[in-house]
């Protein structure tokens, strides 16, 4: 007989999926909106390009439903402040 297997909160598809959920559930915000705003502390944060430059319109058009992701690092010198 197969044992059941029993979910893990901490493993990474369980996290992912957490993030991911999150994220997408998240309100969009443009970023001339928010240029001059300091981000402080770290984090993570996902980009939907939506512009018309031409050298980005795959970008753009993948961007609807896949954002690109990021991190920041606070007082990381190689990375900004």
């Amino acid at each position: 007989m197969r044992q059941p297997e029993f979910f893990n909160p901490l493993s990474y598809v369980a996290l992912s999926d957490s993030l991911s959920r999150a994220i997408m559930s998240s309100e969009l915000y443009p970023m001339r909106t928010v240029q001059n705003e300091p981000f402080d502390g770290f984090g993570i944060y996902a980009l939907f390009y939506n512009g018309n430059f031409p050298a980005y319109n795959r970008l753009a058009e993948q961007n609807r439903e896949h954002p690109v992701p990021g991190r920041s690092i606070s007082g990381c010198p190689h990375l900004g402040p």
